[in-house]
């Protein structure tokens, strides 16, 4: 019976990882949505994933999803807005040097 309990508990562990991965697919969508209307890159955070890579975990025993899934769902996701909403993103060209120059200004000291 220690052995069936052990058993059923990583099988109840690696269930919850997908919820997890559900999760997180989630905030990257929405991360999307809601910086589609703004001044800012809407598809920024798949730079962030590019950066870190593939963390050669197999899918079933991560918490998160891959980093390459990541940035294909965002990228998709922005493409998808921008064809039913018009999500421009980056309007006003936020992540140009005088847009960064402008916010460093603001900055205290």
């Amino acid at each position: 019976t220690t052995g069936q309990d052990e058993i059923a508990q990583i099988v109840g562990s690696l269930s919850s990882l997908a919820y997890s991965r559900d999760h997180e697919k989630d905030a990257d969508a929405h991360s999307v949505i809601y910086l589609c209307p703004t001044q800012y890159r809407a598809d920024g955070a798949a730079d962030f994933f590019e950066k870190i890579g593939s963390q050669g975990v197999p899918a079933f025993l991560s918490s998160h999803p891959d980093p390459g899934a990541r940035v294909t769902n965002i990228l998709n996701k922005k493409a998808e807005l921008e064809t039913s909403t018009g999500c421009n993103g980056n309007i006003g060209g936020a992540s140009d040097a005088n847009s960064y120059t402008g916010f460093k200004a603001m900055l205290p000291n």
